[in-house]
């Protein structure tokens, strides 16, 4: 090999490590920096000084932890996985927590860079809200806001977008807030629409937007008071509606999310009623009779919300007050209420007697 030769294998060697050094150097600052569009839009926009430095919001907390609980089944495998992967592309304003007992599904969530907490379970086998967020709050003091969203829903990021004006309003600072939105159903999401905020805006055009009775999210002020809660399960018809109820009786600041937070429901072949279709799905309604019968539950939907928040025309989210309609109202069952009701259930039951026993005779 000549002099010449040698120099120029010598040359090319030096500019592919020159190479490396600076895709290593280069990956290395983007984990640091961390610019994505989210990060840039809260800076062009002004909000407060721990959201306005890139370095200062890396040592900050996060603006919401963001939960939910699964039991491993293969026909949801896909869906559990597009949910994984989108909540943590949310980070870093978001945490997301995974509340299981099984090994494989918690191995999994780490993996993928979730926080795992063991998880409190009903007599009927199912997981208790209240205890979920109450441990949220003693191992995550200082974030804004507490989420539970169930596991199927795929959020953009409308959702810290709203979060963030809503954490700078009057409102979060002179009352303990609930804020709750419709779904919208979309069927056969795949992994590449999950994939990304523009992804799932997309899909979710092609969806259709659920009844305001049926919810599947509920973000509270870290201050949330829940030990006081009825054990109420997720998984089961009726923990939604108690929820909003019972902050309205609260007096909180009860705020409709529905325009601004895209939430995209991945409806698989269970349907959009899968709940409905399990043993015990009378618990939450039985459970809440007895806590407090007065409290009408049916009540605790989007239209009865006092607050919510829109668009502006220059594309911000803002919060206005809502005209609630008087049907919304009282919260609570008067005493004429209650009998009417009872009267009604013994009517009912006496007209199942008479039908029984037309059966019977016709027979």
């Amino acid at each position: 090999m000549n002099r010449n030769t040698l120099m120029i294998n010598l040359f090319k060697q030096k500019r592919i490590l020159i190479f490396f050094i600076f895709i290593g150097t280069f990956k290395i600052l983007l984990e640091q920096i961390q610019v994505t569009e989210l990060t840039k839009y809260y800076i062009d926009k002004k909000f407060s000084p721990v959201y306005q430095s890139l370095s200062s919001y890396r040592k900050s907390t996060p603006l919401l932890i963001l939960f939910t609980t699964w039991a491993s089944t293969k026909d949801k495998y896909l869906c559990h996985n597009n949910t994984i992967k989108n909540w943590k592309s949310l980070s870093p304003f978001v945490t997301p927590v995974l509340f299981s007992d099984e090994e494989l599904v918690r191995d999994e969530a780490v993996s993928k860079g979730w926080r795992v907490l063991p998880i409190r379970k009903s007599s009927i086998g199912l997981p208790i809200l209240k205890y979920m967020y109450m441990d949220i709050q003693k191992s995550f003091a200082t974030s804004s806001f507490i989420v539970y969203s169930n596991s199927d829903i795929l959020f953009t990021d409308s959702i810290v977008k709203t979060l963030m004006m809503v954490s700078q309003s009057n409102l979060s600072k002179t009352n303990e807030l609930l804020l709750a939105g419709r779904r919208i159903n979309v069927v056969n999401v795949t992994a590449i629409e999950a994939s990304s905020s523009k992804g799932i805006l997309k899909a979710s055009e092609r969806g259709e937007l659920y009844t305001g009775d049926a919810l599947d999210y509920f973000i509270t002020t870290s201050g949330y008071h829940w030990k006081d809660a009825p054990d109420l399960v997720v998984g089961r018809p009726g923990f939604d509606n108690w929820i909003v109820a019972n902050a309205r009786l609260m007096n909180f600041s009860v705020i409709d999310t529905t325009e601004t937070i895209i939430a995209v429901h991945q409806t698989t072949e269970a349907g959009n009623k899968e709940a409905h279709q399990q043993h015990n799905v009378s618990y939450n309604i039985e459970l809440q009779e007895k806590f407090n019968e007065r409290l009408r539950y049916n009540l605790g939907v989007t239209n009865c919300m006092k607050y919510k928040t829109v668009y502006s025309k220059n594309g911000s989210v803002k919060l206005i007050k809502k005209s609630v309609n008087p049907s919304c109202f009282p919260i609570l069952l008067t005493d004429s209420m209650i009998e009417m009701a009872k009267k009604i259930n013994r009517l009912r039951k006496e007209q199942k007697e008479k039908n029984r026993n037309k059966t019977q005779t016709v027979k």
